[in-house]
Protein backbone atom coordinates (compact mmCIF):
# COMPACT_ATOMS: atom_id res chain seq x y z
CA UNK A 1 0.00 0.00 0.00
CA UNK A 2 2.88 2.37 0.61
CA UNK A 3 4.44 1.87 -2.53
CA UNK A 4 1.07 3.26 -4.10
CA UNK A 5 0.80 5.91 -2.03
CA UNK A 6 3.98 7.04 -2.74
CA UNK A 7 3.78 6.66 -6.54
CA UNK A 8 0.55 8.72 -6.53
CA UNK A 9 2.82 11.54 -4.31
CA UNK A 10 5.64 11.30 -7.09
CA UNK A 11 3.01 11.51 -9.94
CA UNK A 12 1.23 14.67 -8.49
CA UNK A 13 5.13 15.83 -7.82
CA UNK A 14 6.36 15.13 -11.41
CA UNK A 15 2.80 17.01 -12.78
CA UNK A 16 3.76 20.31 -10.65
CA UNK A 17 7.20 20.35 -11.82
CA UNK A 18 7.00 20.00 -15.32
CA UNK A 19 4.06 22.61 -15.00
CA UNK A 20 6.24 24.68 -12.92
CA UNK A 21 8.98 24.61 -15.97
CA UNK A 22 6.20 26.23 -18.27
CA UNK A 23 7.42 30.10 -17.57
CA UNK A 24 11.12 29.00 -18.23
CA UNK A 25 12.55 31.61 -20.78
CA UNK A 26 12.86 29.55 -24.44
CA UNK A 27 15.33 29.91 -27.02
CA UNK A 28 14.94 30.46 -30.51
CA UNK A 29 18.06 29.00 -32.08
CA UNK A 30 17.77 25.77 -29.90
CA UNK A 31 15.48 22.75 -28.48
CA UNK A 32 17.33 22.42 -25.74
CA UNK A 33 16.48 24.92 -23.22
CA UNK A 34 16.26 25.83 -19.45
CA UNK A 35 13.39 23.88 -18.84
CA UNK A 36 14.33 20.59 -21.00
CA UNK A 37 16.59 18.68 -17.77
CA UNK A 38 13.38 19.59 -15.46
CA UNK A 39 10.74 18.27 -18.08
CA UNK A 40 12.59 15.09 -18.55
CA UNK A 41 13.57 14.55 -15.18
CA UNK A 42 9.49 14.71 -14.35
CA UNK A 43 8.20 12.93 -16.99
CA UNK A 44 11.03 10.13 -15.70
CA UNK A 45 9.72 10.60 -12.56
CA UNK A 46 5.79 10.14 -13.83
CA UNK A 47 7.00 6.66 -15.57
CA UNK A 48 8.83 5.21 -12.78
CA UNK A 49 6.15 6.26 -10.12
CA UNK A 50 3.07 4.74 -12.53
CA UNK A 51 5.45 1.30 -13.26
CA UNK A 52 6.04 1.38 -8.94
CA UNK A 53 2.08 1.25 -8.80
CA UNK A 54 1.11 -0.99 -11.44
CA UNK A 55 4.01 -3.18 -10.26
CA UNK A 56 2.76 -3.39 -6.67
CA UNK A 57 -0.54 -4.20 -8.03
CA UNK A 58 0.62 -7.34 -9.55
CA UNK A 59 3.09 -7.53 -6.71
CA UNK A 60 -0.17 -8.06 -3.94
CA UNK A 61 -1.80 -11.52 -6.25
CA UNK A 62 1.77 -13.10 -5.75
CA UNK A 63 3.36 -14.22 -2.45
CA UNK A 64 6.05 -12.09 -1.44
CA UNK A 65 8.96 -13.92 0.18
CA UNK A 66 10.52 -12.66 3.45
CA UNK A 67 13.96 -14.54 2.87
CA UNK A 68 16.90 -13.95 0.44
CA UNK A 69 19.07 -17.35 0.07
CA UNK A 70 17.43 -18.63 3.13
CA UNK A 71 18.60 -15.44 5.40
CA UNK A 72 15.41 -13.26 7.06
CA UNK A 73 15.26 -9.92 5.31
CA UNK A 74 15.18 -8.11 8.63
CA UNK A 75 18.57 -9.52 9.36
CA UNK A 76 20.00 -8.88 5.90
CA UNK A 77 18.70 -5.39 6.58
CA UNK A 78 20.78 -5.11 10.26
CA UNK A 79 24.27 -6.43 9.16
CA UNK A 80 23.87 -4.36 6.35
CA UNK A 81 23.47 -1.11 8.37
CA UNK A 82 25.99 -2.71 10.54
CA UNK A 83 28.36 -2.78 7.65
CA UNK A 84 28.03 0.19 6.75
CA UNK A 85 28.63 1.89 10.44
CA UNK A 86 31.94 -0.20 10.14
CA UNK A 87 32.54 1.68 6.53
CA UNK A 88 32.18 5.01 7.50
CA UNK A 89 34.98 4.20 10.15
CA UNK A 90 37.10 2.40 7.90
CA UNK A 91 36.93 5.07 5.07
CA UNK A 92 38.00 7.76 7.37
CA UNK A 93 41.42 5.58 8.57
CA UNK A 94 42.05 3.40 5.64
CA UNK A 95 41.19 5.71 2.83
CA UNK A 96 38.79 4.95 -0.07
CA UNK A 97 39.85 2.04 -1.61
CA UNK A 98 40.39 -0.85 0.90
CA UNK A 99 37.62 -0.07 3.00
CA UNK A 100 34.96 -0.01 -0.50
CA UNK A 101 36.51 -3.34 -1.47
CA UNK A 102 36.39 -4.88 1.86
CA UNK A 103 32.57 -3.38 2.51
CA UNK A 104 31.67 -5.35 -1.24
CA UNK A 105 32.77 -8.85 -0.63
CA UNK A 106 30.80 -8.37 2.62
CA UNK A 107 28.03 -7.20 1.17
CA UNK A 108 28.05 -9.87 -1.95
CA UNK A 109 28.76 -12.84 0.91
CA UNK A 110 25.72 -11.48 2.97
CA UNK A 111 23.24 -11.22 -0.33
CA UNK A 112 24.42 -14.82 -1.02
CA UNK A 113 23.22 -16.29 1.97
CA UNK A 114 27.01 -16.82 3.84
CA UNK A 115 28.30 -19.00 1.20
CA UNK A 116 31.46 -18.16 -0.86
CA UNK A 117 31.13 -17.77 -4.76
CA UNK A 118 34.47 -16.80 -6.30
CA UNK A 119 32.48 -14.39 -9.22
CA UNK A 120 30.00 -12.80 -6.89
CA UNK A 121 31.97 -12.53 -3.64
CA UNK A 122 35.23 -11.21 -5.59
CA UNK A 123 35.20 -10.88 -9.19
CA UNK A 124 32.33 -8.26 -9.16
CA UNK A 125 33.15 -6.18 -6.33
CA UNK A 126 36.73 -5.62 -8.39
CA UNK A 127 34.98 -4.59 -10.93
CA UNK A 128 32.98 -2.13 -9.49
CA UNK A 129 36.70 -0.65 -7.26
CA UNK A 130 38.40 -0.72 -11.09
CA UNK A 131 35.45 1.08 -12.63
CA UNK A 132 35.51 3.74 -9.69
CA UNK A 133 39.48 4.19 -9.75
CA UNK A 134 39.39 4.33 -13.12
CA UNK A 135 36.52 7.35 -13.35
CA UNK A 136 38.43 9.36 -11.20
CA UNK A 137 41.72 9.09 -12.67
CA UNK A 138 39.98 10.37 -16.24
CA UNK A 139 37.84 12.99 -14.03
CA UNK A 140 40.87 13.96 -12.14
CA UNK A 141 39.07 14.15 -8.68
CA UNK A 142 41.44 12.90 -5.81
CA UNK A 143 40.29 9.57 -3.63
CA UNK A 144 39.25 10.24 -0.17
CA UNK A 145 42.67 9.28 2.18
CA UNK A 146 42.40 8.17 5.22
CA UNK A 147 44.47 8.79 8.32
CA UNK A 148 46.54 5.84 8.12
CA UNK A 149 47.09 5.97 4.35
Amino acid sequence: MSNIITGFIFIVIGIVTFQQTQDFPEYDYSIINSATFPRIIATLMIVFAGLMIIRELIRRKKQISEKINGMPLNRIGILGMAVTVGYIFLVELLGFVIPTALVLVVYSFILCGGRFKFLDNIIIPAIGIVFVVIMFSLLNVPLMRGSLF
